[in-house]
Order: structure tokens, then sequence, then C-alpha cells
């Protein structure tokens, strides 16, 4: 730097731990967008249920789930569809599936229910699947005389 060049020192705050993440359902694309920078985080996948039908479409689900803590700075990713939050309740219960939330609040009623109808898959020990693994050899024939 040359001798007495100006200098600009830009001053900032490090990204906040464990904020609760703003509920988008019910939002069009754009608005969601909004919403999710001006709460810095970003935005993740946009999923929609129809390509075809993106100027109706609103924001059914999100990923982390509204009010749950996370990282700024982090990516939400958000599933659109122009059908009505009725229609989509079976689809919500697959991603609250796929996406292992144990408690879910439903978009439509506001109650907060428990994925208990979904059987939990079981991972045999590790010991079990190796006997599993295994060839079993036929027992020696004794002879005795």
């Amino acid at each position: 730097l040359p001798r007495l060049s100006g200098l600009t020192l830009v001053l900032g705050q490090k990204l906040a731990q464990n904020v609760k993440v703003p509920t988008l359902i019910g939002l069009d694309e754009a608005a969601a967008a909004n919403v999710i920078k001006e709460n810095l985080f970003t935005v993740g996948n946009v999923t929609y249920d129809n390509p075809d039908q993106k100027e109706n479409a609103r924001v059914y689900y999100q990923i982390p789930a509204p009010n749950t803590n996370y990282d700024q700075g982090q990516i939400i990713d958000i599933y659109l569809s122009a059908k009505s939050m009725d229609s989509l309740k079976s689809k919500i219960r697959e991603l609250d599936y796929t996406f292992n939330r144990q408690y879910v609040k439903d978009t439509v009623t506001g109650q907060i229910s428990s994925n208990q109808e979904n059987p939990k898959i079981s991972v045999p020990s590790k010991p079990a699947a190796e006997e599993a693994q295994k060839p079993k050899t036929p027992p020696k024939k004794v002879i005795s005389e």
C-alpha cells in the first residue's frame, strides 16, 4: 500500500448457531427464497410436484422442519405444489418417513403426531449377519466298528 492511502475495514458478525428455522409452508418460491435469505440461510434444492404448474405452487414441505434449531448459512430445501394441502397429506407423510422425523406437525391441522404407523427397520447385529454368511459344513460321519 502506498503511504497515506485509504483503507476500508469491514466489520462483520459471524453466522449464528442454533437459530430457529422459519416456517415457509404456504409461501411461493420467491417469497420462500426471500425469507430464507433474510434469515441468513441458503436456498437448497427446490422441488416441484409438477414443474408445469409453477405459477400457483406453494411450499408444502421444507427440510429442515420449521422451528427446529439450525446453523445460519446452512441449506434449506423446499418442496412446492399447486395441489391443495389435503391432497398432499400422504406425500407429506412419505417425506416425513423418508427424512426420519419422529414427531411431525401436520401442516393442515397444526397437531403434532408421532410417526408410529411406519415400522422401524431392524438391522441385524454384526455377529448374526456374519453367521448367516458363513457356509455351513455338513457334520462329519463317525464310523464305528
